[in-house]
């Protein structure tokens, strides 16, 4: 899974601190969701989409390939 949060927080000017304000979460734990030690609760998830303005698919994206893909 790769993590975007962090180019995306500071791409739309955002402090750890900030963007946890803006969620409602610490500044710590915005650092843990960055660094893939904790994944966010969706309800928090939804929060930093709206906040931020970019799909979660954007902000976590799967960087494995389908079996599908492979095969062909």
């Amino acid at each position: 899974m790769k993590n975007n949060l962090a180019y995306w927080r500071k791409e739309r000017m955002y402090s750890q601190r900030s963007l946890g304000e803006a969620v409602g979460v610490q500044a710590q734990t915005i650092a843990n969701y960055e660094t893939a030690r904790h994944r966010p609760r969706i309800d928090t998830l939804r929060k930093i989409v709206e906040v931020l303005g970019v799909p979660a698919e954007q902000l976590f994206e799967d960087d494995e390939q389908p079996a599908s893909l492979i095969a062909s």
